[in-house]
């Protein structure tokens, strides 16, 4: 039996490879019923399906043991065989190479805000002044004096809802610019990370809660 036509791809060795028929020429000479009709079968399939690739796993095992000249029986494959992954690696190079150039993308620095004062807020139309109720409650540090800026304002100067511009406005009135953090919101975003302030109606706006009231009223300006 001599298969004849045309191929396309490598011959392969049994481990692997494409072939593309576009002629069978099929002869045979003592060979036993079960062959023969098994070659029938594969004759017939082929002229249903003339444009189809056709994909072989194995080749029957009546087959096995035949020769053409001194060349093994290739397995077949069709062209575009699941077993082509050139197509996912490629995919995932691509993936390899978008995270790496993603990571070393530098991170944008923070730019921090700097405070205003508030030159239309009078501090010191205030019935009790910032000053004199800071000294009764005698705040050590820097969340603590935020704390009591925040009840001030909304005790003396009916400002519920505060920003880092009224503290920073206080500070000023109170000569502690040099006080003033670099990063101003700071103490207030702490404050309200235990609870002691709550986010206002809007962007950068914080308000006391009953926590942080009873908190300040709880000191009593001895260190």
């Amino acid at each position: 039996m001599a298969p004849k036509g045309t191929s396309k791809g490598p011959s392969g060795n049994g481990s692997g490879g494409r072939i593309k028929f576009r002629f069978v020429d099929i002869e045979m000479e003592n060979v036993n019923e079960s062959v023969t009709e098994g070659l029938k079968s594969l004759a017939a399939a082929l002229s249903r399906a003339p444009q189809q690739h056709a994909q072989v796993r194995a080749l029957p095992k009546t087959l096995n043991g035949l020769r053409s000249g001194t060349t093994d029986t290739a397995e077949l494959e069709d062209e575009g065989s699941p077993t082509d992954t050139e197509g996912l690696d490629d995919a995932a190079e691509m993936a390899e190479v978008n995270d790496s150039d993603e990571a070393a993308k530098p991170k944008r620095p923070r730019v921090l805000r700097a405070p205003q004062f508030l030159s239309d807020m009078d501090l010191t139309a205030a019935s009790t002044p910032l000053e004199a109720y800071l000294a009764g409650k005698n705040p050590t540090s820097q969340q603590d004096k935020y704390l009591v800026v925040a009840q001030w304002f909304k005790e003396f100067m009916n400002t519920p809802e505060i920003t880092v511009d009224h503290v920073y406005t206080a500070y000023e009135s109170l000569g502690w610019r040099s006080q003033v953090p670099q990063d101003a919101g700071a103490p207030l975003r702490l404050l309200k990370s235990i609870k002691l302030v709550d986010s206002g109606s809007g962007r950068g706006l914080y308000k006391i809660n009953w926590n942080g009231t009873k908190t300040v009223a709880g000191m009593n300006g001895t260190e």
